[in-house]
C-alpha cells in the first residue's frame, strides 16, 4: 500500500510446547483515518517442514488515528442563553469562510489553526466565559460513500455535517454518537460549543466501520483548507 512502511520483525525460535510474541514496527502515512485491517502473512519452518499463513489484523483500539485533530477555531460569541448555543445564528453559521473577520464578543475575531491535539481547550484560548460559544471546523474526505460514527465529548455543543446539523444542542455532558454516512469527496465537520459551567472544551472521534479500508477516510491538513470550496464561501 503507497505510503505504508513496514519493518520486518527478526525470526524468532520456537520450541516444542511453548509461544511466542514479536513486535512489528507499521508506519502510517498522514491522514490515514480510523482502525484498518492491515494484511499479514507468517511463515514457521522446521526440519523437513514448513507452514505458511496469511490473515488480517486490525489496529488497535486505542489508536488515536480515530480522534479529529486538524481545525480552525474561531471565537469567542457571545450566547443569549447562557451554558448553551441557544437558538441563535453565529456568524461562521452564516457565512463560513476561512479567510473573513467576524464580529465577536469583543470586537472581530478571525480564524485560527490548531493541529496535533486531541482535544481543545477553549478556556486555555479564550478565557472563562459564562456565555462563552466558539466554532471549530475540520474536513473529512472520503474516497467513495462510508459509514462512519462521530461522537462529540465536550462542553455543550452542536455539530454540523456538510452543513446539516447532526447532533445538539445538548445540554449535559458525556459522549454523543452519531452515525452517517460520509458522501464521496469533502465532508465538512462544524461544531459550536458553549462553555457550561467551568468547562469549555472540544473532542471529536470519528470512526469508521469494518468494511472501511486504508485510504477511504483521510483527515484534511489545515494547511489544505483553503483549497477546500465549501470553507470559503463568499
Amino acid at each position: 500500500m503507497p505510503g505504508w512502511k513496514v519493518i520486518n520483525p527478526t525470526s524468532v525460535k520456537i520450541n516444542p510446547g511453548e509461544s511466542v510474541t514479536t513486535t512489528i514496527k507499521l508506519t502510517i502515512p498522514a491522514g490515514v483515518w480510523g482502525k484498518p485491517r492491515i494484511p499479514l502473512a507468517c511463515k514457521a519452518t522446521g526440519t523437513g517442514w514448513q507452514l505458511n499463513g496469511t490473515g488480517k489484523v486490525q489496529l488497535s483500539s486505542l489508536s488515536s488515528t480515530d480522534q479529529v485533530k486538524q481545525w480552525m477555531v474561531t471565537g469567542p460569541f457571545a450566547s443569549d442563553q447562557p451554558g448553551e448555543p441557544g437558538d441563535k445564528i453565529y456568524p461562521p453559521q452564516h457565512l463560513l469562510n476561512i479567510s473573513a473577520e467576524y464580529p465577536g464578543a469583543e470586537g472581530k475575531v478571525s480564524w485560527k489553526p490548531m493541529t496535533g491535539k486531541g482535544g481543545i481547550d477553549l478556556k486555555e484560548l479564550y478565557g472563562s466565559r459564562k456565555n462563552g460559544v466558539a466554532f471549530a471546523v475540520s474536513v473529512i474526505r472520503a474516497s467513495r460513500p462510508t459509514v462512519v460514527a462521530i461522537t462529540t465529548n465536550g462542553s455543550n455543543s452542536v455539530t454540523y455535517l456538510n452543513n446539516e446539523i447532526i447532533g445538539g444542542p445538548f445540554r449535559w455532558f458525556g459522549n454523543q454518537k452519531v452515525s452517517v454516512i460520509l458522501p464521496e469527496g469533502d465532508n465538512v465537520l462544524l461544531c459550536g460549543v458553549a462553555q457550561a459551567s467551568n468547562y469549555w472544551q472540544l473532542s471529536v472521534i470519528v470512526e469508521a466501520g469494518p468494511l472501511c479500508k486504508p485510504g477511504d477516510i483521510q483527515v484534511i491538513p489545515v494547511e489544505k483548507f483553503s483549497e477546500v470550496r465549501a470553507l470559503n464561501q463568499k
